[in-house]
């Protein structure tokens, strides 16, 4: 109970929760015969507070996290924890939050395979965990070159989800899905060309009704999302309304602040768009996608500010670790410095990573701990 009034709120309880997880781990293996039936229970939420941590730090952001040799250590302890209750002899039929945590996990640890042909095989339950079970897994389709696939899974999906009506956790389900639809249509080029063919519009009916709930930080990453998507495509003045919108609705949204930097930058307004990038890390602190954009401008717009990129670099992967956008280019400007054994290293790891970076980050996928409480504050940013 001590773990469960630890509300995440973005990660900043996640510490915390982690301790009263463990605990409560340890109890049920000191005494097996009364608490054996809590232990599952116990060994999932425990292995979810870790992959929280790790996702999302424990102040709430990500750049919080631990070092790698911590986060690799903690997740080969997670995937003990998961296997032991996925694979438990014991139960009738797997757990599927348990099998939700365990693919992410086995995604953090470069296990792809593994965590594809363990949701292939858990499609189609009734888990609220369900929908984060599916998107993963159009995710991981997309990094093996099956774009159209993964697309229509999540356009499924949603079809799915906007026959069930608008009750709180099913607008927030729909906000996920069109949000990953949105990152696929920008990451990849092939769900673009679908996602301008396809019945998709600026969703005005899922932004209103998300603001009429209450649900301002949401509907302001969305809107954020779809300005993007907008500039992306060349259409400014249509991605500015979005973006503006998306700021009206929470200020202190940094993506919306990061949406804005992306029309000045497409327009090649540089300097303006540095200074929505830095609102946006002012927001957020070393708030990677505007840290990366920053060091980008850096490196191919403004001479002798090297040093300054290769920072701003290091901020987006302490951000993310798994960023091969930015180790490359932390790679090149470390080149430039004249560091050439660690550009060597740096390159080398971004080009063999590239080709299969999900285009949605692991630590935006919410970390489900109960059937009964799903929520999607975890999306602060």
């Amino acid at each position: 109970m001590q773990m469960r009034e630890h509300a995440f709120n973005g990660g900043s309880g996640a510490a915390v929760a982690t301790g009263w997880a463990e605990k409560a781990l340890d109890l049920c293996k000191a005494d097996p015969n009364g608490l054996g039936h809590l232990r599952e229970s116990c060994a999932t939420a425990y292995a979810g507070c870790i992959l929280e941590t790790l996702s999302r730090g424990h102040q709430g952001n990500p750049s919080c996290s631990p070092p790698r040799e911590v986060h690799d250590r903690a997740l080969l302890e997670c995937e003990s924890e998961l296997r032991r209750v996925v694979h438990s002899q014991n139960a009738r039929s797997p757990n599927p939050i348990a099998t939700y945590l365990l693919a992410l996990t086995y995604v953090r640890r470069g296990k792809r395979q593994e965590a594809m042909e363990l949701l292939s095989g858990f499609q189609h339950s009734n888990s609220s965990a369900q929908v984060f079970m599916t998107s993963l897994l159009a995710v991981l389709h997309a990094t093996q070159k099956r774009t159209a696939k993964g697309f229509n899974m999540l356009e499924r999906l949603l079809c799915q989800l906007e026959a069930l009506g608008g009750g709180n956790e099913n607008l927030e389900k729909q906000f996920f899905v069109h949000r990953v639809q949105l990152k696929f249509s920008i990451f990849k080029r092939g769900a673009t060309t679908m996602f301008q063919r396809g019945r998709h519009r600026d969703h005005e009916d899922l932004l209103d009704a998300l603001e009429a709930r209450g649900r301002a930080r949401l509907a302001s990453l969305l809107a954020a999302e779809l300005a993007m998507h907008h500039s992306f495509c060349q259409k400014f003045d249509r991605a500015r309304v979005l973006a503006e919108r998306a700021v009206q609705i929470d200020p202190s949204c940094p993506l919306a602040h990061h949406a804005l930097g992306t029309i000045h930058e497409g327009r090649s307004e540089y300097g303006e768009a540095l200074r929505k990038y830095e609102e946006a890390m002012a927001m957020c602190p070393q708030y990677g996608p505007s840290a990366l954009a920053s060091a980008l401008i850096w490196e191919y717009q403004m001479d002798d500010y090297t040093w300054h990129a290769r920072d701003l670099c290091e901020d987006a992967l302490k951000w993310n670790l798994d960023d091969c956008e930015a180790r490359l280019a932390l790679g090149r400007l470390m080149e430039q410095l004249g560091e050439r054994e660690s550009s060597k290293a740096l390159i080398a790891t971004g080009l063999r990573e590239i080709g299969e970076m999900p285009c949605v980050p692991l630590y935006e996928f919410p970390i489900v701990l109960w059937e009964d409480d799903l929520s999607l504050d975890c999306f602060s940013f």
